[in-house]
């Protein structure tokens, strides 16, 4: 996949000479060598058949059909700029404009690629940071489920014994186990803080005044932003989690 993406970038200056020489008007014997040499360039095994792809992960097979999109996308256009494309004649365009083009193309299709390399980059940081903290999903595979007033008991553990971080998820979770019990949002392990967010607020059955976004916002930067403030980060998730009952309680007696 990334050597048939180089070779066909390595490969443009030539496509491209070949398409300036067709459209020249003094070009002579010149036309049919410049042809074969890009028909020649085309023909190669590695342009026509990619063979099998394997990818790791979810950002390597997002990179693969990328570059395989993009790949495609500079194949047909050096394809019919060089002639090797029968149904497109090179001599419509002025000598030069071809070349100009192609490297615009180029450009523009580098630009993407360095966007998403980026953005792939950051993506692939923040999930690492979350595997350390917890894994991928809000409990570890090893670790027991847990009621809320369990989750309660162990925050209340936790911060007495200094460790404010994790009294914190705790708390978190205990949210997260009411408004189960509820039948708001059923708690998922292998969730993130933010998968369970979006069906929390898509949820018929959650308070109008129900505000999770910031908690979420909050538990996100404490835990996996490692951004504790100490005990009153405890106070701050254990007073939602009392106005969570008192919400609660209020909407099942209004149902």
């Amino acid at each position: 996949m990334k050597s048939r993406l180089l070779t066909l970038l390595l490969a443009a200056p030539s496509l491209v000479s070949a398409q300036d020489s067709l459209g020249s008007p003094d070009h002579g014997g010149d036309v049919a060598d410049a042809k074969s040499e890009a028909q020649e360039i085309l023909s190669e095994p590695i342009f026509n058949d990619p063979g099998p792809q394997e990818s790791t992960n979810w950002i390597g097979s997002a990179a693969e059909f990328l570059a395989n999109k993009i790949g495609d996308m500079i194949e047909a256009l050096l394809k019919r700029f060089s002639g090797a494309d029968p149904d497109f004649n090179p001599a419509f365009i002025p000598p030069g404009v071809g070349s100009a083009l192609i490297w615009i193309v180029i450009a523009i299709i580098s630009a993407v690629v360095l966007g998403l390399v980026i953005y792939l980059l950051s993506r692939a940081k923040w999930a690492k940071r979350a595997a350390k903290s917890g894994g991928g999903g809000l409990l570890d595979d090893d670790e027991p489920d847990r009621s809320a007033d369990e989750w309660l008991a162990e925050a209340d553990a936790l911060a007495a014994a200094g460790d404010y971080r994790r009294a914190v998820r705790c708390l978190y979770l205990a949210c997260l186990m009411r408004l189960d019990e509820n039948h708001i949002c059923e708690f998922r392990r292998w969730e993130t803080n933010w998968e369970h967010l979006y069906r929390i607020e898509s949820s018929p059955a959650a308070p109008e005044s129900l505000n999770y976004r910031k908690l979420t916002q909050r538990f996100d930067l404490i835990w996996y932003g490692h951004r504790t403030k100490g005990a009153s980060d405890v106070d701050e998730f254990r007073s939602f989690y009392v106005e969570l009952v008192k919400l609660l309680k209020l909407n099942q007696e209004a149902a």
